[in-house]
């Protein structure tokens, strides 16, 4: 009885340890996946105040442009009722006046188109860079995303399989105690029927 208990009390310190070992790797697991959290949390937020200053950037560029435009507008403007207060006061030259103003309406109409193709081909150059960047960006963390992903599968891979090895030596021993609690049961045995047998012939 006191071997049967003394294997006992191993057994439960065996199971005590192991629900030890268990434990502290699930914090441990459960400490890394936080980890993980906060560092994707963070990348995110990076992105997110990137993406800002760009569209803050484009909005005042084509803010800009925007009011290049409107002064050019306005001084061709001015221009044309400057020229058009000349017309009137000199009626008598009127042809050949609309003939020369025909001509510079033409020149600014081109040079106005041909400030506006630049200055859209400018906006779309800049478009096509800042999404060119935001979809760099999205590359670059969708590859740290996964990688973060992939060594937090290794890692739990890694604690499983330790796990079942602990399992597996835990399971041995208790098998290789549960053998020798057997033999020492049926030495006790052997012993005690002798003492009897003994008994029985004295």
């Amino acid at each position: 009885d006191g071997l049967v208990a003394g294997q006992v009390e191993k057994i439960a310190e065996g199971r005590a340890v192991l629900a030890k070992a268990l434990e502290n790797d699930i914090i441990g697991i459960k400490s890394l996946i936080e980890t993980h959290s906060a560092k994707l949390a963070e990348d995110r937020t990076q992105l997110s105040h990137s993406l800002d200053n760009d569209l803050s950037g484009i909005r005042g560029l084509i803010e800009g442009h925007s009011g290049r435009l409107a002064e050019d507008r306005s001084l061709l403007s001015q221009t044309l009722e400057a020229d058009l207060a000349k017309l009137a006061e000199s009626r008598s030259s009127i042809d050949g006046l609309v003939a020369g103003q025909v001509e510079k309406l033409a020149e600014g109409r081109d040079i106005l188109k041909r400030a506006l193709e630049s200055d859209l081909n400018t906006i779309k150059g800049v478009i096509s860079s800042q999404s060119d960047k935001l979809a760099e960006d999205r590359g670059q963390l969708s590859r740290v995303l996964e990688t973060d992903l992939q060594n937090v599968n290794s890692v739990i891979a890694d604690h499983m399989n330790k796990l079942v090895q602990d399992r597996s030596a835990l399971s041995k021993a208790l098998e290789d105690d549960l053998a020798k609690l057997a033999d020492s049961r049926s030495s006790i045995d052997g012993l005690v029927a002798g003492q009897v047998e003994k008994l029985s012939e004295g």
